[in-house]
């Protein structure tokens, strides 16, 4: 029979929070009092997560395929010490490159050709051969070095950049925040945590063009750290509902079928996500119920 006591007792439960307020004294770095701006609510208000569901993910499971950034026990979100990120990155930056290139060949082009037409035609070689390098690189580089929440221990993992120590907090410790980067391709909101006590945090790298859409992401991975609620309900999670005590109790409970997901026709999955898009896009964000 599973026991709570596979949780450690460092695991984050909403209930029994009982902390001082942050103090921001101890951020005194510019940037750092920027990341934390705009504070985002404590807790789990909207709950519906089918937001985040799509068909490849159902898919992935009727053909029994599973990962491991995702399980029972912990959650991995990509950090730019991760070679895939940093990879995905530079590709993005090719791409960049060679459509300005490509725009400012057509733009510029003269006949016959000018050292301009020339140089904005290399810039285009370049950037295409980048991104085309990347993407093949892409398939071997490995995925590690990302972000870890545990849900069993209760603690977040920062990777550093060069050689020095992750940075392990306990979750209960951090506060949710949202800021919005310069983007030269319009506005983005991007989620920031940060711990209460030190000047310690981290993003997550997603970015939204929609604040409510940073709201959600912070609520999803309150729900998943929080070992007095069940797992988010996502056919991703579904092969491990059954290995986490809380959830294992919650499904007894509520008689959730164990192959809820798996069983689903894909038209179903897509007609609850949008259902779940709609309930996200109208949910009252950062107002209790």
């Amino acid at each position: 029979m599973i026991s709570e006591r596979d949780y450690a007792e460092t695991a984050y439960d909403s209930k029994k929070r009982n902390i001082a307020p942050p103090d921001p004294a101890l951020w005194k770095d510019r940037v750092e009092r920027w990341y934390r701006s705009h504070p985002l609510p404590q807790g789990v208000h909207c709950g519906d997560f089918r937001f985040e569901i799509d068909k490849s993910m159902a898919r992935d499971l009727k053909e029994g395929k599973t990962q491991d950034l995702l399980t029972q026990e912990q959650m991995q979100v990509g950090s730019l010490k991760n070679p895939l990120v940093v990879m995905a990155t530079i590709r993005f930056l090719a791409l960049v490159l060679s459509f300005i290139g490509l725009f400012v060949f057509f733009i510029a082009k003269e006949d016959p050709f000018t050292i301009a037409d020339w140089e904005s035609y290399i810039f285009f070689l370049i950037g295409i051969t980048i991104y085309i390098t990347c993407f093949f690189l892409m398939k071997v580089v490995p995925n590690k070095n990302n972000i870890t929440f545990n849900r069993r221990t209760g603690m977040v993992t920062i990777p550093q950049l060069g050689r020095k120590p992750d940075v392990i907090l306990p979750f209960e410790e951090c506060d949710g925040y949202y800021y919005c980067p310069q983007n030269p391709v319009g506005q983005q909101y991007k989620l920031y945590i940060g711990h209460r006590f030190s000047d310690k945090g981290t993003d997550t790298l997603r970015e939204w063009t929609r604040p409510w859409s940073v709201y959600y992401e912070w609520e999803f991975i309150q729900q998943y750290m929080d070992v007095s609620k069940p797992l988010p309900d996502i056919p991703e999670l579904e092969p491990y509902r059954h290995l986490d005590p809380t959830t294992a109790e919650h499904d007894r409970k509520t008689s959730r079928p164990p192959h809820y997901w798996r069983d689903m026709d894909l038209d179903q999955v897509a007609w609850e996500q949008k259902k779940g898009i709609e309930v996200a896009k109208n949910f009252h964000w950062g107002m209790s119920r």
